[in-house]
């Protein structure tokens, strides 16, 4: 089978599949429209004319929908055909973003040649609840736009709850922000250098505003500070380092808290005082402080550690004592850790389903062949929970099938660059479990896969909607890729490989 060619790995995989998924006719047409999206900024100029008259309108659709195809269009955007072949901008696909179906937007998965005149033409999306906002150079907001501009753009978004305009928002941009957008919730403008003391006052009208992020702005934290014991009541201030200067008020209504460099005391305050705390990311943490007392918070769900060593910051005494909530585990530039460590967080950690290992380093000594062989015995299935799973560390086969063989809910895996992984290591993973529910896989790391594991992966995996990479694959290249593409979509499958390219957001 190795030495076949994939043409012929998809024949013989589709004459032994027993059945095929029956798809009802709505996700077919659905599949077929985000199929014209994905193929419009790459057709000839002379055959848009019929795409166009099939896309008009393409918002008009049932809501749940709405979001998957904004994505689409967004994603199209960065279509470098039209550079190569030297066309013209084309605003078609952009230009059915302006409806007031339209629920959110998101400018940063927006080519910067779109973004000017989207903005512009916001008033036409009088519906959005949910904006990040991203400009096309480096200018701030009073640079780029009028007066009278800015009026009309923001005047337009009196349903706003969630605003993000990271690195150029300014004073201006606030000040008129806030006489139209009264019921705004969230407010992310860090690095915004632009923002000073100035914003505080014009904030304090804002009387719904339960986040706000102003980190990286050229707000005084003493300014800052006043404003939270005036206001209270926020949930989430950003990357905020002084949390020793909070009164106890204040952290009380915390639910999400991110600190850089935090020290033991930090660490206490957190623990003394943010009891509401339901997301924690401390990041750069220094090899002195010990984190056994998060354990203690019993509404953790989401935790994000950077930096320390595993064992002698005692993170897993802490983890075990919140095993029952915690749903997210992050771990970062983590150092000793072994598979026994691994097993004990895949054993008792009873609710988790999403973690991510990025640039962790796992040891292998003697005992951890013992350590796997008393699993065996014991029957242990670890990690069954986990729904989400993202290795970018470098660990063996044996803690790669660890993690993953008894992971049957899995529905996203996602490896990096420095995790192996084989064609051999998946035929051993399709053995233990078969990832019936995976939707989504990415391997970054393709040297030694080859299309036989494509196939020997799909005869179990029915549910896998997204492959990455798979050009960069042995035997498989872009053209090869799509002809397997045409395969799936004639037969109704789920299945569509994408390229690495298109997977920029």
């Amino acid at each position: 089978m190795a030495q076949d060619n994939p043409r012929s790995q998809c024949e013989r995989w589709l004459r032994t599949r027993t059945r095929f998924n029956a798809q009802s006719l709505e996700r077919i047409t659905l599949d077929r429209i985000i199929h014209f999206v994905r193929i419009y900024p790459d057709v000839p100029l002379e055959d848009k004319a019929r795409l166009r008259q099939a896309l008009t309108n393409l918002l008009c659709i049932p809501a749940k929908y709405t979001s998957k195809l904004t994505q689409e269009i967004l994603r199209s955007t960065w279509s470098r055909s039209a550079i190569i072949n030297n066309q013209p901008v084309d605003n078609f696909l952009v230009d059915q973003l302006q409806s007031q179906l339209l629920g959110w937007l998101d400018f940063d998965r927006m080519s910067p040649n779109y973004r000017i005149k989207t903005i512009l033409n916001l008033p036409r999306m009088p519906n959005l609840r949910k904006l990040s906002l991203r400009l096309a150079g480096p200018k701030p907001w009073s640079h780029t736009f009028t007066l009278q501009q800015s009026h009309q753009i923001l005047g337009s978004l009196q349903l706003l709850r969630e605003l993000t305009f990271q690195n150029l928002a300014d004073d201006l941009f606030i000040s008129i922000l806030v006489e139209y957008s009264q019921d705004l919730h969230c407010l992310d403008v860090q690095g915004s250098v632009n923002v000073s003391n100035t914003s505080i006052e014009s904030l304090r009208k804002l009387k719904r505003l339960v986040s706000i992020d102003l980190s990286g702005t050229s707000v005084d934290e003493d300014e800052l500070t006043c404003f939270l014991a005036e206001r209270r009541g926020f949930q989430y201030i950003g990357v905020f380092n002084q949390i020793a200067a909070l009164e106890d008020a204040t952290c009380s209504t915390l639910k999400t808290l991110y600190m850089r460099n935090p020290t033991q005391d930090d660490i206490n305050k957190i623990v003394c005082s943010c009891q509401a705390v339901t997301e924690l990311e401390l990041r750069c943490l220094n090899g002195t402080c010990k984190l056994h007392r998060l354990g203690v918070l019993e509404n953790l769900k989401k935790l994000h550690i950077s930096g320390p060593n595993y064992r002698s910051s005692n993170l897993n005494v802490g983890l075990l004592n919140r095993s029952i909530t915690l749903t997210d585990l992050y771990l970062e530039h983590m150092t000793g850790m072994d598979s026994c460590d691994l097993r004990t967080i895949g054993q008792y950690l009873k609710s988790l389903e999403n973690l991510t290992l990025m640039n962790c380093c796992f040891s292998r000594g003697l005992m951890d062949r013992v350590e796997e062989r008393r699993s065996e015995k014991k029957q242990l299935r670890l990690f069954t929970t986990l729904k989400s799973l993202n290795i970018s560390s470098n660990i063996s086969p044996s803690q790669f099938l660890l993690l993953t063989g008894h992971a049957v809910k899995l529905t996203r895996l996602q490896t990096g660059l420095s995790c192996w992984l084989s064609t051999r290591l998946l035929s051993h993973l399709v053995r233990l479990n078969h990832l019936q529910n995976l939707e989504y896989l990415r391997i970054d790391y393709t040297s030694d896969l080859c299309a036989a594991a494509l196939f020997l992966l799909l005869k179990t995996a029915r549910s896998l909607e997204t492959i990455v990479g798979a050009e960069t694959w042995q035997d498989m290249d872009q053209r090869m890729c799509g002809d397997l593409n045409n395969v799936f979509r004639r037969y109704h499958l789920p299945h569509t490989l994408v390229s690495f390219h298109s997977q920029i957001f």
